[in-house]
Parts: structure tokens; sequence; C-alpha cells
């Protein structure tokens, strides 16, 4: 079983940014091996989400963190807080069904950072959530606004 935990901090830009070298910058500075197959990766972080979705099925399980106005992301890549969220949410509506997301609204960087009982909107903790997801729990499901 493959499981991932990504937190939004390592995915960058969710924007075309193929005109913009700051992800080309931290592509190179990161030595980023992009999955095979995926031409796109290369060009932009949005991509790997949906590309995992299509070609590495069930039962792997892929988990996103994020703060839905990441100031830092939003610094770095010049995208304002409503950017950021708007890019995350069309990342979950188009995310495979073994990939879920765990969302807050806030402008910082890191959920896992913010600790185990950091909770989301809708009541989900962060560690019982991670734990559903390493689990194989049926009921795991995106969480957050």
């Amino acid at each position: 079983m493959t499981r991932s935990v990504v937190d939004f901090r390592q995915l960058g830009r969710t924007v075309a940014v193929n005109r913009d070298t700051r992800w080309s910058a931290m592509h190179d500075a990161w030595a980023m091996a992009v999955p095979p197959g995926c031409d796109d990766c290369d060009e932009r972080a949005s991509a790997w989400l949906p590309f995992y979705g299509a070609h590495l099925i069930a039962p792997r399980r892929y988990a996103l963190t994020a703060f839905l106005g990441d100031a830092v992301i939003g610094s770095y890549f010049g995208l304002s807080a409503a950017q950021i969220e708007t890019q995350m949410l069309a990342l979950r509506a188009g995310a495979a069904a073994n990939q879920k997301t765990f969302f807050l609204p806030g402008t910082l960087h890191s959920v896992i950072a913010e600790g185990t009982t950091t909770m989301t909107s809708d009541g989900t903790s962060l560690l019982p959530w991670v734990l559903q997801f390493a689990s194989d729990d049926p009921n795991w499901n995106h969480a957050g606004p």
C-alpha cells in the first residue's frame, strides 16, 4: 500500500507557471524528481495530484493538507489568498476517489506544523484524519471548508 501525505508548501504554485521562473527556481533548488510520464509536472505543481489520481489508483491513497490563504506561497508566487483558495478548492474538486484534502482557513504555511489537534471548520482534527488515511478507513474524506 502506498500512502503519501502532502503539505501544500511542497506543491508550490497551482496555476500555470511556465511564464514564471519561480517554479523553475524552486524545482531546481529542491532537485525535484517529477513522476515518470508526467510531462506537465515540470511545468506546474497542480499537475501532480491529477496525474497520480489517473495513474496510481487504489489501493494507493494521497492526502493534501493546506491553509487556503497560505501567505508564504502567496508571497513567493505573487498570489492573493483568494487565488490560492480558488486553486486549492479546484484541486479538491478534481481529486480522484483515493485523494482527500484537509483544508484550514488562514494564512499560515504548514498544517502539520500546527499540531495534531488542529481542527477544521467541520470539526475534524488532523490526527484522527491522518489515522483514517493510514488505516484505510472507508470513512476517510475531505475535511475543512
